[in-house]
């Protein structure tokens, strides 16, 4: 595989000044030098797989260039400034909450087709400026939870003061979020009848997720099984609390949405067979 060449010198020759820089952490190296090498052998924890460019372990991104790079098959020409977080194609979401925390932490709440994974960054496109650094507080489900602090730049100030509630902007995300076709909210569809919201080992985040989107559609009679267990516990919970009076007044005839549940959907139609309620809808999230 042709190795990516980043600038035309070609002389090897150690040089004290110029560095490589990745995740913020500075390196030296040697002109010529094979990148993925040099960074291994500093000490620096960069994943890696194949060597020949195949497996794309060694992917990052090029700051500079806002480019990718295969270290395994770069040749180092100059200083680089790299990150082990490669960006995502664009996503647009949508602004649901702007909450300041402090002086210098604001937090967001963000909908859109996105699962992301807490602590990486994200960045936020703003209009006739440079993108705005944030990272995800959330847990993996969406809607991201995201902070910034206002007094880190000047212009992230001005971001802020841009944008509203109800707004959509776009932003790039980690190449290992998860981006889908569509919200997960978009996918549901309500009719007449009460809603049974079955939650298995979620934050509370979640719930507090679930009861915005239920107050901001008018939404108001809902029923909640909250399951906090191991996994082999779950149907044995489900069972005991589906079989309760009260439980079955709620979910009978009602609308199901049913998060983060390791039971197959096989083993929900027995358990609502078994337990005689008549769901009018079931739609399962991860």
């Amino acid at each position: 595989m042709k190795s990516h060449l980043l600038s035309a010198s070609t002389n090897r020759c150690s040089v004290e000044n110029l560095r490589i820089e990745f995740n913020g952490v500075s390196v030296g190296y040697r002109l010529g030098d094979n990148l993925l090498s040099t960074l291994l052998n500093q000490g620096i924890d960069v994943s890696y797989g194949c060597r020949a460019g195949v497996c794309r372990a060694c992917e990052v991104f090029n700051e500079m260039t806002q480019e990718t790079v295969l270290c395994c098959q770069t040749q180092i020409r100059q200083s680089l400034t790299l990150s082990s977080y490669v960006p995502s194609p664009i996503v647009e979401i949508k602004i649901n909450r702007i909450e300041h925390l402090s002086d210098y932490a604001v937090q967001m709440e963000l909908f859109g087709p996105i699962d992301h994974v807490f602590g990486l960054p994200i960045d936020l496109h703003c209009s006739g400026q440079k993108k705005i650094r944030a990272y995800v507080e959330s847990d993996a489900l969406e809607p991201l939870i995201v902070a910034i602090n206002p007094l880190t730049e000047p212009r992230i100030q001005h971001f802020l003061d841009s944008i509203k509630v109800g707004d959509t902007v776009e932003m790039n995300v980690a190449k290992s979020a998860n981006v889908r076709a569509v919200s997960r909210f978009q996918k549901l569809s309500f009719d007449r009848f009460p809603i049974g919201l079955v939650l298995v080992n979620q934050s509370q985040a979640s719930l507090n997720t679930w009861q915005a989107f239920f107050t901001k559609e008018s939404i108001k009679e809902v029923s909640t099984l909250i399951v906090n267990n191991e996994v082999e516990e779950e149907l044995l919970v489900i069972k005991q609390w589906l079989t309760a009076g009260s439980t079955k007044l709620g979910f009978s005839r009602a609308q199901w949405i049913i998060q983060g549940s390791q039971l197959s959907q096989e083993t929900w139609a027995k358990i609502i067979q078994d337990v005689q309620l008549n769901p009018t809808k079931i739609t399962f999230f991860p």
